[in-house]
């Protein structure tokens, strides 16, 4: 995937891992624009309120996109799924500026940043990147940064622990990553989103 200033996460890499022969709908169109009088940007959102402020977005007529990845497992020898966020804690939106202190006072925000109008026509190309990626995940499983693999050391390039160096522990699934990282001489285990992080060399 080609890559650019917009997205949070630094090297981010996303990969189909095999085909699981099933198919549905992950959502409907989605359309990026761009759109007169809007700028694209990403909000960083609490823990499990991206689809609370993607809904927000949507009833205010606030052109967004909180893109996902199908999740398939077994249960009770049926193969079923379930849709998670692709970016956990991120929503992507174009408010216009009237629309914007709107959106900051909304309580499931922690911030937003909005581009500036050079950057634009890159993050469309990055966000369409990341339509097929979600589109691809109704049909093959895909990975978020699939070289995180246990044992490789990573720096953590956004989020709350932003600038720390982590080793993988175990991939969880196919967004979520269990690390570990020392503290004042303590060993911590942490579970984060793989968009987080970067591998090091």
């Amino acid at each position: 995937m080609r890559r650019r200033g917009g997205i949070p996460a630094t090297g981010l890499r996303i990969e189909k891992i095999g085909s699981c022969g099933m198919s549905q709908t992950i959502c409907e169109c989605v359309e990026f624009g761009p759109f007169p009088g809007r700028r694209w940007g990403y909000a960083r959102v609490k823990a499990r309120a991206e689809k609370k402020f993607s809904g927000f977005l949507e009833g205010r007529a606030i052109p967004s996109y909180l893109p996902f990845l199908r999740k398939w497992r077994l249960h009770h020898g049926s193969k079923v799924s379930a849709d998670i966020p692709m970016f956990p804690g991120y929503v992507f939106l174009a408010p216009s500026d009237d629309e914007i202190p709107e959106v900051k006072r909304n309580d499931a925000l922690v911030c937003f940043r909005r581009l500036e109008a050079c950057q634009e026509a890159d993050f469309l190309a990055e966000l369409a990147d990341i339509r097929r990626c979600e589109e691809a995940s109704v049909t093959n499983p895909v990975a978020i940064n699939p070289g995180l693999v246990p044992g490789r050391k990573a720096e953590v390039v956004s989020g709350p622990f932003k600038g720390m160096r982590v080793v993988v522990l175990r991939r969880l699934d196919e967004v979520r990553i269990a690390v570990n990282f020392e503290l004042f001489g303590q060993s911590c285990d942490i579970k984060i989103s793989a968009a987080e992080l970067k591998t090091l060399e």
